[in-house]
């Protein structure tokens, strides 16, 4: 059996979107209503508005966003993945969820 995390740990939700700008604002209240401590959000050619929401979020320590440009070759979940690997957003310990921001964990 896992053990749940103890109050040190950090509950992450992860996730990488395009043009989901009405959604933001419900799906971080939601989530950290239901203990997740940290939203790291990756977005690519948004034309919504969505960056702007983002990087104002993370002006105020909401969340943590980064924009980004995956090769042609490879798909834009993947290369955030990626991308949050390689700068250590992710921590030893960390327990970490990947949803899209129309997908919501329910738990019963």
């Amino acid at each position: 059996m896992t053990a749940l995390p103890d109050d040190t740990a950090r509950r992450v939700l992860f996730s990488a979107q395009k043009n989901e700008g009405p959604f933001i604002l419900e799906w971080m209240a939601y989530h950290t209503a239901i203990g997740f401590t940290d939203i790291i959000v990756y977005s690519n050619d948004c034309t919504d508005g969505s960056e702007k929401m983002l990087e104002t979020l993370a002006a105020k320590g909401a969340l943590t966003h980064r924009i980004h440009t995956p090769p042609a070759d490879t798909a834009p979940q993947q290369n955030a993945s990626r991308l949050a690997q390689e700068e250590g957003l992710f921590r030893p310990g960390d327990w970490v969820m990947w949803l899209d921001i129309d997908e919501y964990l329910v738990p019963n």
